[in-house]
């Protein structure tokens, strides 16, 4: 499985790692298991070299050290899953013409890597935001090859195939928070047909969010500006953790935010009340950001090329609440509440008939972490990435851009 993804490795990785050899294969492979079954955290010398049966002195020497090694596995996992979508689009390639489906395919494809490829997936997510803060991410043949033959075998005009990359590459985030695969099949259809009816210019009638009874729900939730003093130095203080990639619990919190462990059950019910006013807190700073990638203000990642942090906390959480059992209530509360406040965002700049699906797609489409931006080098970012969010937008949302 892993021989012909390491004979696509860069020169500069095949000299620097030697893994043309027999023992560097097997520590690769046995890392990205590890990587699938506990995350990027558990990909490390020691207990590679433990499941593969060397000592760690030789997983450095093969590899030149961890951030080597997760580069390596990092390629491999993104030419694994390029590969399956590549068979899968095959597949659409047989079929005549008309009966291909753009938003049909896209629903499909994010199906499947969320649900029975969810390991690999969830594994390339960390992989690919631990890439984020070092530059942009490495060219990578595969998925080249799949955007290519998607603009072939959909027959796209010219400009059309990247806004369906940065849908791809943003829904994939909220379509690994759902563990159901026929609630997830149902919401990314509906959510990549409405994409492809903006497109089109085509206005397929919002539901507005008063007839959902959303007001109803942003009445029942407590404002964080709102708290007592010490129940917002907590939820601070586990936004503070999530920072700095610290595993987060009662203790820990509390320690954070210098306050008694009692307190921490006393405002909150459970660890997951507290990260969900975390969520709310995060997301609505992320939302603020909407606005600017309509060039209003600001930009949406900074001039060194690092994304804001708002985008690394957001994606930490999802990250936490899918790998973390006992956090499934906040991934719920995460996918219920998805374009919530995005949906205002998008009224308060003229768009009265938006809805929640719409406030998502605003979401994912500024979205910083999408790998529209890290594509670009780190000095170019802000300013291309501002440009071609701004002009999906105005593709998405006309009456506002």
């Amino acid at each position: 499985m892993y021989n012909i993804a390491l004979r696509r490795l860069p020169v500069h990785l095949l000299a620097m790692t030697d893994v043309t050899t027999r023992s560097s294969r097997k520590m690769l492979s046995i890392a990205t298991e590890i990587g699938m079954a506990r995350g990027l955290e558990g990909i490390r010398a020691r207990p590679v070299a433990l499941a593969a049966g060397f000592s760690p002195s030789q997983v450095n020497y093969h590899f030149g050290g961890r951030d080597a090694l997760l580069t390596a596995v990092h390629h491999v996992v993104r030419e694994e899953q390029f590969s399956a979508l590549s068979q899968m689009l095959e597949s659409v390639s047989r079929m005549p013409l008309h009966l291909r489906s753009i938003p049909g395919f896209m629903a499909s494809a994010l199906a499947q890597l969320a649900h029975d490829a969810r390991a690999r997936t969830l594994l390339l997510l960390e992989l690919d935001l631990n890439a984020a803060k070092s530059g942009p991410l490495s060219s990578e043949m595969k998925e080249q090859e799949f955007w290519d033959c998607f603009d072939r075998v959909f027959s796209l005009a010219a400009g059309v195939a990247w806004k369906w990359k940065a849908l791809f590459d943003g829904a994939l985030w909220c379509a690994v928070l759902d563990k159901d695969p026929i609630s997830n099949a149902a919401f990314l259809s509906r959510l990549t047909f409405r994409f492809a009816s903006r497109l089109n210019g085509l206005d397929d009638l919002p539901i507005p969010d008063e007839v959902r009874g959303d007001n109803h729900q942003r009445e029942r939730d407590a404002d964080v500006t709102g708290r007592h003093p010490r129940a917002a130095k907590i939820i601070d203080a586990a936004v503070r953790l999530l920072a700095k990639g610290e595993k987060i619990g009662h203790r820990a919190i509390a320690a954070e935010a210098n306050v008694p462990l009692a307190a921490t059950t006393y405002f909150f019910a459970s660890k997951t009340d507290i990260l969900a006013e975390a969520y709310r807190l995060i997301y609505d700073r992320l939302v603020m950001q909407a606005p600017m990638t309509m060039g209003l203000s600001g930009e949406p990642v900074r001039l060194d090329g690092a994304t804001r942090e708002n985008q690394f906390l957001m994606a930490r959480l999802i990250l936490a609440s899918v790998r973390d059992d006992s956090l499934q209530p906040l991934a719920e509360h995460i996918r219920n509440s998805r374009g919530r406040s995005s949906t205002e965002a998008l009224r308060k700049l003229g768009a009265v008939r938006a809805d929640r699906l719409d406030g998502l797609l605003l979401a994912l489409c500024h979205n910083g972490l999408n790998k529209l931006a890290l594509h670009f080098p780190p000095a170019e970012r802000p300013l291309l990435f501002s440009e071609k969010s701004k002009e999906l937008l105005s593709s998405l949302f006309p009456e506002i851009c």
